[in-house]
């Protein structure tokens, strides 16, 4: 098995490029299937946005891949084919966005808590900053 994510001593790369050069190195495998882990977590959001689009998406260079790509950023939960939501090492939910929002089941009351709690935090920071 090969590991993409170390780098020899002696080389600086900040975290983004670290994720931007691993994605690169996988891509040049030709594997039939991809795992990707949290990927997109460490780089900048507009950089993750062409990411996602040109290499991951359904459009991108991986389309005729397996690609499984694990994430905890829910905001790329929508743009995906296929969610399997596992809760304590147990497949609990398992379908698209659209399909597991409208279920209304656990899957949807754990993004709408995650966005609710976003929003809270986004409006304590933007009190804060009104009170700088």
């Amino acid at each position: 098995m090969k590991c993409w994510s170390h780098f020899p001593q002696g080389v600086n790369l900040s975290t983004d490029q670290q994720q931007k050069v691993s994605i690169a190195r996988a891509l040049y495998s030709n594997a039939d299937l991809y795992l990707f882990d949290d990927p997109l977590r460490d780089v900048h959001p507009n950089d993750g946005k062409h990411i996602f689009k040109r290499v991951l998406s359904s459009n991108g260079i991986l389309k005729e891949k397996t690609r499984i790509f694990v994430t905890s950023e829910v905001h790329w939960l929508p743009l995906v084919d296929l969610i399997i939501y596992i809760q304590e090492g147990n497949l609990v939910e398992m379908s698209s966005y659209k399909e597991l929002m409208k279920k209304n089941e656990k899957f949807a009351k754990f993004i709408l808590s995650k966005l609710t709690k976003e929003q809270e935090l986004n409006s304590e920071i933007e009190e804060d900053a009104e009170g700088l």
